[in-house]
């Protein structure tokens, strides 16, 4: 009995004995999965470096593949646009041509019109290359937007025929600005505007400013945009589903070339769109060269 009685009382410490060998092991089996954790994360994220490197190595290629062939593709196109062009005038030169030679006149006429919009695709990809690769230089000038605009809208109702709204305010709205490149930019808007609306239907051109900004917008009574593709109309070679089945040509290189050179001058465009609204684009351009005149007074 009494042997028993002292193996009772060693039951505790066999008891506590056992519970810290296992709380032991477990700390250590814990150690060991936190470690091959650690391990698996830090290979997860080497692969991820290296997948992430192999990504902008491919990117610069892709942008250096854009630049070259864009330059390369340049000096042919302008070679076979610039013969097309001379077999015309010295076709317009010749007041009676044979039947047989009515056709050339014809199909020069037809690649003067491709090689023509071959070389605007090489010269937007040339664009959206430098832009994107931060290389090309603004050249900040006095810019009048309302004049700006003018000119533009002029230019437009001249190759289309279609009625387009300007609306200025009083004052000029003056920016220090790259005013080609925004010019660049409000020939893309009216142009999209001119040819996603209906040919009856009139384009409304909008410059006003605040104290620190100047707005424009395009508005067109075109077809509506739904949210979630107006998320990605910005984004290059990007055409809505309603673009890719009209019979209207495009490369969807306009918007995204627009967004990079209002986004260089530190400003922002988005577009607004509903069934009841048509559709409006709106840049918001920032600094001014001259306080307006409601600062001033």
């Amino acid at each position: 009995m009494h042997n028993w009685h002292e193996l009772l009382q060693l039951i505790p410490f066999v008891l506590a004995e056992s519970i810290i060998v296992v709380l032991a092991a477990q700390r250590e089996r814990g150690r060991r999965q936190i470690l091959f954790a650690r391990q698996e994360l830090e290979a997860y994220a080497g692969q991820l470096e290296w997948v992430n490197q192999e990504l902008e190595q491919a990117n610069t290629l892709k942008e250096h593949f854009l630049s070259m062939a864009s330059h390369e593709l340049k000096t042919p196109i302008t070679s076979i646009r610039g013969q097309a062009q001379l077999g015309m005038r010295r076709l317009a030169k010749q007041a009676d041509l044979p039947a047989e030679v009515a056709p050339l006149r014809t199909a020069l006429e037809r690649i003067d019109q491709l090689t023509h919009r071959l070389q605007s695709l090489v010269d937007d990809l040339l664009d959206l290359s430098i832009l994107r690769s931060g290389k090309m230089t603004l050249r900040a000038t006095r810019c009048d937007v309302g004049a700006m605009c003018r000119e533009v809208i002029t230019e437009q109702q001249s190759l289309s025929n279609r009625s387009i709204e300007l609306e200025v305010p009083s004052s000029p709205v003056v920016l220090q600005a790259d005013c080609e490149r925004l010019s660049q930019v409000m020939t893309n808007l009216v142009a999209n505007a001119i040819k996603y609306s209906p040919e009856n239907s009139s384009v409304q051109v909008r410059v006003s400013q605040s104290r620190h900004a100047a707005l424009i917008r395009v508005h067109n009574e075109g077809s509506t945009i739904p949210r979630e593709q107006q998320t990605h109309i910005f984004e290059p070679f990007y055409r809505t589903p309603d673009a890719q089945s009209s019979s209207k040509k495009g490369w969807g290189l306009g918007l995204a070339i627009s967004k990079q050179i209002v986004e260089r001058h530190g400003g922002r465009i988005g577009v607004e769109s509903s069934q009841e609204k048509g559709v409006t684009f709106t840049i918001e351009l920032p600094c001014f060269l001259d306080e307006p005149s409601e600062a001033r007074a």
